[in-house]
């Protein structure tokens, strides 16, 4: 793929950060659920969604990971939904989400970590789908989630990435903005300790590769940087070639 020569520092991390991909892959699918996230993230038919979701259901383990493999189970079927427009399935299936991150966040025994970001990523979501008096009351647990993980733990990119999208998606009255986005996913990339020289990141599963290039592509975007949108939502797509969000932004940054 060609990069705008405008863009030679984000032609690197793409390239560095297309490395990591594959010995990282495996480590996300620590709880099983590989295909599921894929089909999501990939668009594929609600039907195939919904049959991935209850393979993967009829799989889940007993035992402290049950509840956050439950929780990453209704949070991308809830995405599913969310993707065809069915927010009345989509809203119970991220409460549900939420309620096992709770389950598995009881438990003390339990590495608090994945459970508070199982939590916030599906409480950014339901935040969205709700009304307003929602938003007001709970939106604001999302960063306060996302700042206590980072306490835990400094260099959390799930964490970085839920803060840095809160800038690059929403408008600006609602909190956006885009070139804060930008500089948030800049410092996340250099300050995490990587196993490739430059600072880039080791710990990259398939779909967190792809928020992140959403992410930044969805920031220059707003910021009017065509040349910069379009590389990065090329970037995404090399990883999910069907989705359909970057497919609709990029066909409109083409005309």
């Amino acid at each position: 793929m060609g990069f705008p020569t405008a863009r030679p520092r984000a032609a690197a991390i793409l390239l560095a950060l297309a490395l990591i991909v594959s010995k990282t892959a495996a480590a996300q699918d620590s709880l099983g659920l590989e295909a599921l996230r894929d089909a999501v993230y990939d668009s594929a038919p609600l039907a195939e969604i919904e049959a991935e979701a209850q393979k993967a259901q009829s799989l889940s383990p007993q035992g402290t990971a049950q509840h956050l493999r439950q929780s990453a189970i209704d949070y991308f079927l809830a995405r599913g939904y969310k993707e065809n427009g069915d927010t009345k399935r989509a809203i119970p299936c991220f409460e549900s989400a939420i309620a096992a991150a709770d389950r598995y966040l009881a438990q003390a025994e339990n590495p608090q970590v994945p459970g508070l970001l199982a939590k916030a990523k599906a409480l950014s979501e339901l935040a969205i789908l709700k009304d307003l008096v929602f938003l007001a009351a709970k939106g604001p647990q999302v960063p306060a989630l996302a700042k206590k993980i980072l306490e835990l733990d400094p260099s959390n990119l799930g964490a970085l990435l839920i803060t840095a999208s809160a800038k690059a998606y929403p408008p600006r009255v609602f909190g956006g903005d885009p070139q804060e986005a930008i500089r948030l996913v800049d410092k996340a990339l250099a300050s995490r300790p990587g196993g490739i020289p430059g600072g880039i990141p080791g710990g990259l599963a398939k779909d967190e590769l792809f928020d992140l290039r959403a992410c930044m592509a969805t920031a220059y975007e707003k910021a009017g940087d065509k040349a910069g949108a379009l590389a990065w939502f090329s970037a995404a797509l090399e990883l999910y070639p069907h989705n359909r969000y970057a497919l609709e932004r990029l066909g409109t940054l083409k005309k």
